[in-house]
């Protein structure tokens, strides 16, 4: 299984701790430096969907 995980780069820990523990070989991990919870509702969303599309496109062609 394939993963792509998003968050708002904060100070916790947990959304990397949580990357880590996903056993999947093919898994990414984006953080978006001073963005909040709502990445696809933030003025940067077209960032956001640009790199879920390309990730996922990435993949297609495997």
């Amino acid at each position: 299984m394939v993963c792509f995980l998003c968050y708002a780069n904060c100070k916790s820990r947990a959304s990397v701790d949580i990357f880590e523990q996903i056993s999947s070989v093919d898994k990414t991990l984006k953080l978006y430096e001073g963005l909040y919870h709502e990445l696809v509702r933030e003025p940067e969303k077209e960032e956001v969907w640009q790199d879920i599309i390309t990730w996922l496109e990435q993949r297609r062609e495997m």
